[in-house]
């Protein structure tokens, strides 16, 4: 399953929009646990089970994740998908 993540307008082209800005883009994140690095974050798949999430350690906080769009933008929403705990 793919999803938009990001959307924004680019102010080049008028009324013109983008998905998923933030596709296979460098990522970084707070901490990094197990075999969920924060590429997963970033590779389009939002299916929510553990072995396709991006996870951090369990004691640093905040914690955090950051994707470098390579541009400034605007951005006009973003979807996050926590992973789904009952799902393994």
């Amino acid at each position: 399953m793919k999803t938009q993540y990001f959307e924004y307008e680019n102010h080049e082209r008028p009324n013109t929009y983008a998905k998923n800005l933030a596709l296979n883009q460098n990522v970084t994140q707070s901490s990094y646990h197990g075999g969920y690095p924060p590429e997963n974050a970033v590779d389009g798949n939002v299916e929510q089970i553990l072995d396709k999430c991006s996870h951090t350690g369990w004691n640093p906080t905040p914690s955090w994740l950051k994707v470098d769009l390579s541009w400034i933008y605007e951005i006009k929403s973003i979807k996050i998908y926590h992973r789904n705990a009952t799902i393994f």
